[in-house]
């Protein structure tokens, strides 16, 4: 079967539209109604039937679209291992990430399609990942995206992240579902350092609100925040996206009702680099199992 004519008919299966798979295909309308023809022709098969002006797949071009599907999957799959086999000693990923608990996960999962690709990973806020992006010692950074984008690289959205509430199931707020800031001053604070993306989040919401938190424990990262929860030394404020990594039993998350706002986050890298297989593969993972 050729795989060209089938490739057509599974973007015109698609769009249902001979003019929008075209353009999707950079063809010409006849071109794509003759290639559909040709494959039909080759099948011995009606694949689509016309009802007035309007596109209707047949049984056959429904059954013949899931097998695509499929087997442009495999394909797909195939020239990954080919790729891994031909690549999987010449390439150690340099990454950079504000929280480097985020990236577990996703290198187990990666490291079970390429296990012996190297991936070497440095934690530092985003001042201190930047200029390394910037140089190249870093193939590429994660981070809350700044306010202000440097032109010099490609800031990439892969997700949303929040603010939530962690207590010890021993807290007195465990069967609270939902708790405001100003009702969280009533209680020790676990938070991180002011220089973390957080703070500087809640930094924004306290000058607004004319109110200021102010910790019993200051950590230097989110991990050791999580640390002193868990042994109920206090609530935190931390990413969820974080939070659900290191979340247990002992562990609750509470909705913060006056400070939903969303924070995007976004890969950056440089405007000249080229992603390789594994890249495009690791940062894949990173977006669908954070967020």
């Amino acid at each position: 079967m050729d795989l060209r004519l089938l490739n057509y008919f599974v973007i015109l299966s698609e769009e249902m539209n001979y003019r929008k798979a075209a353009e999707r295909l950079y063809i010409t309308q006849p071109t794509l109604s003759q290639q559909i023809k040709q494959l039909e022709q080759n099948l011995s098969l009606t694949l689509f039937n016309r009802s007035g002006n309007q596109l209707i797949l047949t049984p056959e071009g429904e059954l013949l679209k899931i097998e695509a599907y499929r087997l442009f999957k495999n394909i797909s799959e195939l020239e990954l291992a080919l790729a891994n086999c031909k690549e999987q000693v010449s390439k150690e990923i340099v990454i950079g990430v504000t929280g480097a608990s985020l990236l577990v996960q996703p290198i187990v999962e990666f490291s079970k399609i390429f296990p012996n690709n190297k991936i070497q990973v440095h934690e530092r806020s985003y001042t201190s990942l930047l200029p390394r992006v910037l140089n190249g010692s870093l193939d590429m950074g994660i981070s809350y995206t700044p306010e202000f984008l440097d032109e010099n690289l490609i800031f990439k959205k892969i997700g949303n992240d929040k603010c939530c509430c962690v207590v010890n199931q021993k807290h007195d707020l465990f069967t609270q579902q939902e708790i405001s800031l100003i009702e969280l001053l009533k209680y020790p604070l676990v938070l991180p350092h002011p220089n973390l993306a957080v703070r500087k989040y809640l930094k924004s919401y306290e000058n607004k609100e004319h109110i200021y938190l102010d910790p019993l424990y200051e950590m230097p990262n989110y991990s050791s925040c999580l640390e002193l929860v868990k042994q109920n030394l206090g609530v935190s404020l931390l990413p969820y996206s974080f939070i659900k990594n290191g979340f247990d039993k002992e562990l609750k998350i509470i909705e913060v009702t006056d400070f939903d706002e969303l924070i995007g986050v976004s890969l950056f890298y440089r405007r000249d680099k080229a992603f390789n297989t594994f890249e495009k593969s690791l940062t894949e993972m990173i977006a669908n199992y954070l967020f």
